[in-house]
């Protein structure tokens, strides 16, 4: 977090975790990064420092673009609009998790996150998943049991 990024980093391989730390200590999960070929990045924009912390949840193969050589390439439309659809499926993303968050019972955002992570709750801690859709890891236990008694 606050690090000025030298590369864009895109994911080959594993499972990374990108998260904040709230005034208490607590760090909350913002979001995974589990399918290949998203980029790891902690913020919007390029140029700009990250604004979440990313950790490695299980060992991980990056492919890195270095910013001096991929900055250029954005003066040119086909990159340009490359990067915006990226913008794009991140922000409706980011913006998908907040109505859930919102609007969503926490059984909803449970289910929500077995359909659209498939396998992840194997790999994830169970806190890490509770933070992510905005749940103790106590509810998540009690939704848990309650989907193996149904």
């Amino acid at each position: 977090m606050g690090e000025q990024p030298e590369a864009l980093p895109f994911l080959a391989e594993g499972v990374l975790r990108c998260y904040v730390v709230d005034e208490n200590g607590r760090d909350i999960t913002d979001c995974f990064v589990s399918r290949p070929g998203d980029a790891a990045t902690g913020c919007g924009g390029l140029n700009a420092p990250s604004v979440v912390n990313i950790e490695a949840i299980t060992d991980c193969q990056l492919m890195f673009v270095p910013l001096a050589q991929l900055l250029p390439l954005l003066d040119h439309p086909q990159m340009l609009r490359a990067y915006n659809c990226h913008l794009c499926r991140a922000l409706y993303r980011h913006w998908e998790i907040k109505m859930l968050l919102y609007q969503c019972s926490a059984m909803e955002r449970y289910q929500w996150f077995l359909d659209h992570y498939p396998g992840l709750e194997q790999v994830v801690s169970g806190k890490h998943v509770a933070s992510f859709i905005g749940i103790t890891p106590v509810t998540l236990s009690r939704l848990r049991h309650q989907l193996k008694k149904e």
